[in-house]
C-alpha cells in the first residue's frame, strides 16, 4: 500500500495487514447515513448534541486525522460525506470544548499516529 504524500506508511496492523481503503469508505458512508436520518439537525439524534455525539466524537476525530495519512484523498471532512461534514462543522461551532479539547491540532494527531 502506497502512503499519501507527506504521510507515513504502515507495513502491517495488529492482525497482520492494513485495513483496505474501501472498508474505511464504507464505514464513512454508513456514519454519514446515520447522521442523515434526522433532517432537523446535524447531530446523531437531531438538532441537539447528545451523549451519542460525545461518545463518538473522539473516534470520528481520529478518522478525520488519520485517514488522509493512510490514503490519499480520503478525507472525512471534505464535503463528500455531507452529513458527516455538517456534524464536524456543528461540533466546531456549537460545542465550545470540542475544537480546543477533542479536535486538537492536526500536527499533534499526526505525531501521535505516526
Amino acid at each position: 500500500v502506497q502512503a499519501a504524500p507527506g504521510s507515513f506508511e504502515i507495513k502491517e496492523c495488529a492482525i497482520g495487514e492494513l485495513v483496505p481503503r474501501y472498508k474505511y469508505e464504507v464505514t464513512l458512508e454508513e456514519i454519514d447515513e446515520i447522521l442523515g436520518e434526522y433532517e432537523d439537525g446535524p447531530f446523531i439524534a437531531g438538532k441537539s448534541v447528545s451523549a451519542a455525539d460525545i461518545f463518538w466524537a473522539p473516534f470520528l476525530e481520529r478518522f478525520a486525522a488519520h485517514l488522509p495519512m493512510l490514503y490519499a484523498k480520503l478525507v472525512a471532512r471534505d464535503g463528500r460525506f455531507e452529513s458527516l461534514t455538517a456534524w464536524y462543522d456543528a461540533m466546531d461551532e456549537l460545542v465550545p470544548c470540542y475544537s480546543c479539547r477533542v479536535k486538537g491540532r492536526a500536527a499533534t494527531w499526526q505525531a501521535v499516529l505516526a
